[in-house]
């Protein structure tokens, strides 16, 4: 089984996808035993952290979670907003040499205003990519490697303590 496998079962086991992705795993858990028996697994460990209180988890640990969380959406955030002033601010420059050049409409030929007219879409097609890049980089970067795998190591060490293996 692959991880993006296991990573739906689990999913479906602590009920954490929508109900289309649920069937589509219960059809797989049909043909596949293994991914049965894991499903189960997850399912009863699933009942038994739903059962369990909040009085049960320490506060600092709820704290420390918090903090980290919070460190990794700043940085996501940042990241965010570097790509969204660097947009702006070449939008603003477009909108600056257009606005500018009004007064002098005689000054530029009509093949310079097409070649700048190309640059501008060259030069807004380059941030669409940055922006593209950084929302790919948050999703299959950051989230999976800073929130997914202590989430899952988390969930681990549940497992080892309520079953005991």
């Amino acid at each position: 089984m692959d991880e993006k496998l296991i990573n739906r079962i689990i999913s479906a086991a602590y009920g954490d996808c929508s109900y289309a992705e649920r069937l589509r795993v219960k059809k797989i858990l049909k043909t596949n035993p293994e991914a049965g028996r894991l499903y189960d697994s997850y399912r009863r460990t699933a009942s038994k952290a739903h059962s369990l209180g909040k009085i049960e988890c320490p506060d600092y640990v709820v704290k420390n979670a918090g903090e980290k969380i919070n460190r990794l959406g700043r940085r996501s955030v940042q990241a965010f907003r570097t790509a969204a002033a660097f947009a702006v601010i070449i939008i603003a420059a477009v909108v600056a040499l257009f606005t500018v050049n009004e007064k002098h409409e005689n000054r530029y030929t009509a093949s310079e205003i097409r070649t700048a007219e190309i640059q501008a879409t060259e030069s807004l097609a380059y941030i669409g990519n940055i922006l593209n890049k950084t929302t790919a980089s948050i999703s299959s970067e950051i989230l999976p490697d800073k929130v997914s795998k202590p989430i899952k190591k988390g969930i681990k060490i549940i497992n080892n303590l309520l079953i005991g293996g």
